[in-house]
């Protein structure tokens, strides 16, 4: 199982190898792990994490440097002597051909390693389907008035909450967790004849990801 935080990681890539992958939900009671073995004014996002991380056993996870704190995170996790798998993506602020070649770059190195660390053979076609079916899923626009929660991560809890005080506007989460949409272009063809392409760099090229964001008449702040 690889855990991952953000809904820019690239959670199909991992269909390549038949690993399933849960994006973390942590709702801890505390911090007692998170700050004895990091700082007590980090993010309160982040040492959700570590606790999470702590507690669960959980031994794999793929980061994105979204924000400082996230790479402080995982500073502390590499640090931990119990972790198997730890990586963080750099994500580019922009998508230009520059930045679509340098992302790409990064997933190629992210399939590599885990390839070298896991011992399989990445499957390209499964990888495809797997952006393609997620491409599938769109983003909630609801019609009429609604409210937009945005800033870090809100939990399902908190969804929950928002949702049961205003039962009559539809409530979407936009955080760094929340909403997400998927772009994907079916892989080139060699020559010009149908079929699939050869190279792993080229799905990883084509099958990019963006999470759009929509303006909503009422925004409320989670933490």
């Amino acid at each position: 199982m690889i855990y991952i935080t953000c809904r820019y990681a690239p959670a199909e890539l991992f269909a390549g190898f038949g690993e399933p992958v849960e994006r973390l939900d942590p709702t801890p009671s505390g911090f007692s792990c998170a700050e004895s073995c990091s700082h007590p004014n980090m993010c309160g996002f982040s040492k959700a994490v570590i606790e999470d991380v702590n507690d669960r056993g959980i031994r794999r996870i793929v980061l994105t440097d979204c924000c400082d704190a996230m790479r402080r995170t995982c500073d502390v996790l590499k640090a931990r002597d119990d972790m198997e798998f730890v990586r963080m993506i750099s994500l580019p602020h922009m998508t230009g051909e520059r930045e679509i070649r340098l992302f790409a770059a990064q997933l190629k190195a992210l399939k590599d390693d885990y390839a070298a660390f896991s011992g399989q053979t990445f499957d390209l076609a499964k990888a495809e389907e797997a952006f393609r079916k997620a491409s599938e899923e769109k983003l909630q626009t609801p019609d009429g008035p609604w409210i937009a929660v945005g800033g870090a991560h809100a939990s399902a809890k908190l969804m929950r909450q928002i949702r049961e005080v205003f039962p009559d506007v539809s409530v979407v989460n936009e955080t760094c967790t929340g909403n997400r949409s998927l772009s994907y272009e079916p892989l080139p063809t060699e020559n010009g004849k149908s079929g699939k392409c050869e190279t792993e760099r080229k799905i990883l090229r084509s099958a990019l990801f963006f999470t759009q964001s929509n303006s909503a008449t009422t925004t409320a702040s989670a933490t």
